[in-house]
């Protein structure tokens, strides 16, 4: 309410220029200061519950309870009770917006929780396996230290192996000193049986020869003898040579005759 006078509103209209003046108290102004001016009287034309002209009746009998109510505390109310009512509104569907996501979030976060329950033996089997992939890290890293340290106590078993072999090598050695002694001693006698062997194998081919030589000689006289012998016989008894199966006749072909033998016989048969 004002406290001085009243708020006389004047609007010319110019139908010609399709213009609008207006006027506050007689004195020209401008729609914007109007608007302000009633405002901060909180005069609303457009309020059906204020202002109802007759052709605006049926418009009125179709407002719902919601509109009905907002017009009310428009016509009513302070002017901040109908802006406290638009938050509340507003707030409302912030609320409503607010309670849709957490209900959305609430069943993505309950996929979510169960989704990890399925996977969580997954991640269990992952920590698993890297747990055993660090270990055979550590252990490749390990390795040539470990097989640095068998090789070494293999080396120096090996080594005090061969001490030991050398220490045997040297007491067989010092042991068989007599023994190769007595083998060397062997060798000269053998090689010096050898020698005399060779000689001796010489001498007797030489005696064999000579033998030979005089076998062949033997026989040579022999033949002469024997072909002596068998013209003897022919000239002294021919009728007994000429008879196979005589005695003669037998030992004059015989290789190994008795000469003693024969002459005994030729002589009995001339008798």
């Amino acid at each position: 309410f004002r406290t001085s006078g009243n708020l006389i509103i004047t609007r010319e209209i110019d139908v010609a220029k399709n213009q609008s003046f207006w006027f506050i108290n007689k004195k020209s102004t401008t729609q914007k200061v109007v608007e302000e001016q009633v405002a901060a009287l909180n005069i609303q034309v457009g309020n059906l519950c204020q202002f109802l002209p007759q052709d605006k009746v049926g418009e009125f009998a179709k407002l719902s309870k919601i509109e009905l109510l907002e017009a009310t505390e428009k016509s009513v109310g302070p002017p901040e009770m109908h802006r406290y009512h638009c938050d509340l509104k507003n707030f409302r569907e912030k609320e409503k917006q607010l309670e849709t996501s957490c209900k959305e979030k609430t069943e993505y976060l309950e996929k979510m929780i169960q989704r990890n329950e399925r996977y969580k033996q997954d991640v269990e089997r992952f920590y698993e396996r890297k747990r055993h992939l660090d270990l055979i890290e550590m252990l490749e890293a390990k390795r040539p230290w470990v097989e640095y340290e068998n090789v070494r106590q293999e080396y120096e078993e090996v080594k005090l192996a061969r001490d030991r072999v050398k220490e045997e090598v040297r007491k067989l050695k010092e042991g068989q000193i007599p023994m190769t002694h007595r083998i060397e001693e062997i060798e000269r006698q053998r090689y010096n049986l050898e020698a005399r062997i060779k000689e001796k194998a010489i001498d007797i081919k030489e005696t064999s020869q000579k033998c030979k030589q005089k076998q062949d000689i033997i026989e040579r006289k022999d033949k002469q003898v024997r072909s002596y012998v068998e013209i003897f016989v022919m000239l002294i008894c021919p009728n007994l040579c000429s008879v196979r199966g005589t005695k003669i006749w037998k030992y004059s072909h015989c290789r190994e005759a008795n000469w003693e033998k024969l002459l005994k016989t030729i002589h009995i048969h001339v008798l």
